[in-house]
């Protein structure tokens, strides 16, 4: 018998799992730059100049893993959610048992955005919405798995904004962020 309703103790694990797991590089990062500037201090401090060589290095090392884990923790997420994201010769398949998903062709793509609601951190708050002419936008949850595969579909597209991704992660209210839009060339 447990003394938690399990609804709270879901919510407790999700919770979890989302701001500690999926931010453990970020971590590792600090302890890194926390350990780069201890031993840079005490090489300065005795006048070790292998010290200061090793610290400098610990910082680089640092900032380097700082910048890779950037993108990469905004977009985890739990395995276990509904839905799942398939990318395979040029075309988005969402699958899920809610709906009947859907599937967009990239090199048909003409807008993509993400649509950010203020429910988070219980409920899913994030959505890639995906828009292809002659049909619905596909609205994707970044809780379906297999969303991370999205950075590298998309990364082809000429003139993605990253920055408008990373803002739209972090965002907690409802919002909409234009991420590309096709250009039509004039001639």
């Amino acid at each position: 018998m447990s003394f938690i309703r399990p609804d709270v103790a879901n919510a407790a694990n999700r919770l979890f799992h989302r701001f500690f797991t999926h931010w453990v590089e970020a971590f590792s990062v600090v302890f890194i730059g926390g350990l780069g500037v201890l031993i840079l201090y005490r090489g300065i401090a005795e006048e070790g100049y292998i010290a200061v060589l090793l610290g400098i290095a610990c910082l680089a090392l640092a900032i380097l893993a700082a910048v890779a884990f950037r993108r990469t923790a905004l977009m985890r997420r739990d395995p276990t959610a509904a839905g799942v994201v398939e990318i395979t010769e040029g075309r988005v398949l969402y699958l899920t048992p809610k709906s009947d998903g859907g599937r967009v062709d990239i090199r048909e793509l003409t807008r993509i955005e993400i649509l950010t609601t203020s429910d988070g951190p219980f409920a899913p708050d994030v959505f890639w919405v995906l828009t292809q002419p002659g049909q619905d936008p596909l609205i994707i949850p970044t809780e379906a798995s297999g969303t991370g595969e999205l950075f590298d579909a998309f990364s082809a597209l000429p003139g993605i904004s990253w920055e408008a991704v990373t803002l739209a992660m972090c965002s907690t209210d409802d919002a909409r962020f234009l991420i590309w839009e096709k250009t039509v060339a004039i001639s």
